[in-house]
């Protein structure tokens, strides 16, 4: 398996694991925890595996001369995963996980603005599908009708903007991090992010219920390590914009779940919206597709 092929493996895994990332969190708060408790414990329970893991990697970090881009790759993944986690307590599963798959059109935004990587035609097409996707999802009836959180909605989009710059930065800083490096630089910037907005969050951890420990206990390895450790190693290997992409496999999933654990329900212009944003995967793969080498113009023979 060359190193496109397996930055594509990585971010699918990657993909996967983030679509059960909502569930595990919708889970958390039907035993009555907060969204700062639940980021609390898995955070928590997530830097104890990731330190086993520091030990036994031999590579090391060089984050000189970067420092500044590490800081705002930080920001943007604890902004990231706590906006979308807030969002959850104000919208269904489905409604913000399809809203959060808006972040390509961030990705591509990011990566022209800071990598100079000006969209293509595909892109600029994926571009409007998205946000015409976006539209329809959001459901503008019922926003006006107060039937869907305007508090819900904003968090959901700014987690969008924030995953999006956070795989352009990622993208950035590759070769500066190991992934596991980042993943662990990730996950306490989000453990800190919650106490520095939340301070009284550990008042409420003794009131957690058993339960609720189990599952950020099997949230940690599976929506709390994996994933962000997935996506870094697939972003290093392919870039941000075809990581983006790929990644986008995880909304069918996710809505899945949605509708088999949590009882979702999704209007019929919600999946027109939905339908929409996989269509600008489509799109933005086919010229991925078009600029793959082959096999033999890697290797110089026929």
């Amino acid at each position: 398996m060359n190193k496109t092929h397996l930055g594509y493996l990585l971010t699918m895994l990657s993909a996967l694991a983030f679509a059960s990332m909502s569930l595990f969190i919708k889970m958390g708060y039907d035993t009555g925890m907060s969204a700062w408790s639940f980021s609390l414990i898995q955070s928590t329970f997530a830097l104890t595996l990731l330190a086993v893991l520091l030990k036994r990697e031999r590579q090391k970090s060089n984050p000189s001369g970067a420092r500044s881009a590490i800081a705002f790759f930080l920001l943007c993944g604890a902004t990231s995963a706590i906006s979308f986690n807030v969002a959850l307590v104000h919208l269904s599963m489905s409604l913000a996980t399809i809203l959060l798959f808006t972040y390509p059109v961030f990705t591509a935004l990011g990566a022209w603005a800071m990598l100079g990587q000006r969209p293509s035609r595909y892109q600029g097409a994926a571009l409007l599908l998205t946000l015409a996707g976006a539209v329809l999802t959001a459901n503008l009836a019922e926003i006006r009708s107060g039937d869907i959180s305007l508090i819900g909605l904003g968090l959901a989009l700014l987690a969008a903007v924030s995953h999006g710059l956070y795989m352009v930065t990622g993208e950035r800083i590759a070769g500066r991090l190991t992934a596991t490096t980042a993943t662990t630089l990730t996950r306490i910037a989000i453990l800190s992010g919650s106490i520095l907005l939340n301070p009284r969050v550990f008042a409420e951890v003794p009131q957690v219920p058993a339960a609720g420990w189990l599952i950020c206990a099997v949230a940690a390895v599976v929506s709390g390590v994996a994933p962000f450790l997935f996506l870094n190693q697939g972003i290093a290997l392919i870039g941000a914009n075809r990581a983006a992409i790929v990644s986008v496999a995880e909304l069918p999933f996710a809505l899945g779940l949605g509708l088999l654990f949590q009882g979702d329900i999704i209007h019929p212009g919600q999946l027109i919206g939905a339908a929409l944003i996989i269509a600008a995967v489509v799109v933005s793969q086919r010229e991925t597709k078009e600029e793959e080498p082959t096999d033999g113009s890697r290797t110089g023979t026929a």
